[in-house]
């Protein structure tokens, strides 16, 4: 006959329930530190949707796309709808510039055109920088094909100069019209557009077969990190404008 020992059960349930109280605490800390990670964010920016009528699929295409850019910056943020037709972006206080939030919602039309079919609006012959008007049946390539964007430095030859760009590279699609187009066009400029302002407009001196070009102009490395940012997301499913900055 055998006494039962409850002393023994006793003995096993204490260090279970240890562990318990150990992993409970634990959790704890964790959604302490993460709501505090969340609470620290300030508001930076109210964007204003300036589509007529957006469906709920294009905003959170919007909201992703924004993130994704901001994320491209180094910046993490959270962007809400504030009744119909503003977004709210916060983040940490001073994680993005007034420039960097105007930059987050540029459009994000990459255009490629011979440099003869272009204009300034005032109807001259356009510079770096310049605001340009073209007959868009012209167009010879989009920037939808892109796979990665990277901003990049790198020395220019003959001088002691550093020259910021943005290396691009396409899918194999966009590979191929690369190359069609840069053969076809040897000898001539290529322009490169982005939100209707010339960008640069290199001669063309061979065909293109890597499925990888260098973006360069008048950039800082700022200015290519935010072209770079907006390059790695689809062209905005929505038309946003600055409503205004906020603690900048």
């Amino acid at each position: 006959m055998c006494a039962y020992d409850k002393s023994k059960k006793g003995n096993k349930i204490l260090p279970l329930l240890a562990i318990l109280a150990a992993t409970l605490f634990f959790v704890a800390v964790v959604v302490f530190f993460v709501f505090q990670l969340f609470a620290r964010k300030s508001p930076l920016a109210e964007y204003e949707i300036l589509d007529s009528n957006p469906t709920s699929e294009q905003i959170e295409k919007t909201i992703d796309q924004l993130q994704k850019r901001a994320k491209s910056l180094g910046a993490s943020i959270s962007v809400t709808l504030q009744g119909e037709k503003m977004l709210s972006v916060k983040g940490e206080e001073h994680a993005l510039t007034k420039d960097e939030l105007t930059a987050l919602i540029s459009s994000g039309e990459l255009q490629f055109i011979l440099y003869s079919d272009l204009k300034t609006v005032q109807g001259g012959v356009p510079n770096e920088g310049d605001k340009v008007v073209y007959d868009k049946s012209k167009v010879l390539m989009t920037g939808d094909m892109i796979d990665e964007a990277e901003a990049k430095k790198r020395q220019m030859e003959g001088v002691e100069k550093t020259d910021y760009g943005v290396s691009i590279k396409f899918s194999d699609k966009g590979a191929e019209e690369l190359a069609k187009l840069t053969g076809e066009h040897i000898g001539e400029q290529l322009a490169i557009v982005f939100d209707e302002k010339l960008v640069s407009a290199p001669n063309l001196k061979e065909e293109i077969t890597s499925g990888e070009c260098w973006i360069s102009g008048s950039f800082t490395d700022e200015a290519a990190r935010q072209l770079a940012a907006i390059l790695c997301t689809d062209r905005l499913a929505l038309q946003l404008k600055v409503k205004k900055y906020i603690n900048q």
